[in-house]
């Protein structure tokens, strides 16, 4: 079973959410936009959402070059990742109905619409 995660980041954090599909249950986490950051999400995810790297699959939003780093590291770790257009994703939001933005919200979004669109790897 493949596993989405939702991440929006920017220059200093990074949240991260996964939704179970099974419970509908979501699990989120903030991490810190560096190396220390990275290596604290994978061993979240490997204890919160499954110990197999090859079962997940990481959503990003293009933004900017925020998210570079951690796409280095996630490609390091062979875990896949679509880094999508943040206009696609926006129109998804609003397709929910979701009004208020925040960072934790952007990252659930992010998992669902990995969950409903099932983006290309890059």
């Amino acid at each position: 079973m493949i596993h989405y995660i939702g991440i929006d980041i920017s220059k200093a954090k990074f949240d991260v959410a996964f939704i179970n599909p099974s419970t509908n249950k979501v699990k989120t986490k903030v991490f810190n936009n560096n190396k220390a950051g990275f290596d604290l999400l994978l061993a979240w995810l490997k204890t919160n959402v499954s110990n197999h790297l090859d079962e997940l699959h990481i959503i990003l939003e293009a933004t900017g070059v925020y998210h570079e780093h951690l796409s280095e590291f996630l490609d390091d770790n062979n875990i896949k990742q679509s880094i999508v257009n943040p206009n696609y994703v926006r129109k998804f939001a609003d397709s929910l109905g979701v009004i208020h933005k925040t960072d934790k919200k952007d990252s659930i979004i992010l998992s669902r619409y990995g969950y409903s669109h099932k983006p290309e790897i890059w």
